[in-house]
């Protein structure tokens, strides 16, 4: 019988409003990185370095290929 009044005094004090539109911002937890459409290494006398270009138009250049290496996806590396 508590029980029951418990819960009849917990209704009153909650009022259930629906609201039709709810808009969510939602932040993308990862990117796919845009893939790699052009690879290219330049040599100058002994020293060389490795340019990446991707669809977006960007372009990294590295010195080592290690660098370069350390930044790659699994994806990336498919697309070569």
């Amino acid at each position: 019988m508590e029980d029951d009044k418990e819960k009849e005094d917990l209704k009153q004090c909650f009022e259930i409003v629906q609201d039709d539109e709810v808009e969510i911002d939602a932040i993308p937890l990862a990117t796919k990185p845009t893939p790699i459409i052009n690879f290219q290494i330049y040599r100058k006398g002994r020293n060389g370095y490795y340019e990446i270009m991707r669809a977006d138009g960007s372009a990294k250049t590295y010195l080592l290929f290690s660098q370069l290496l350390k930044e790659f996806d699994k994806e990336d590396l498919e697309n070569l």
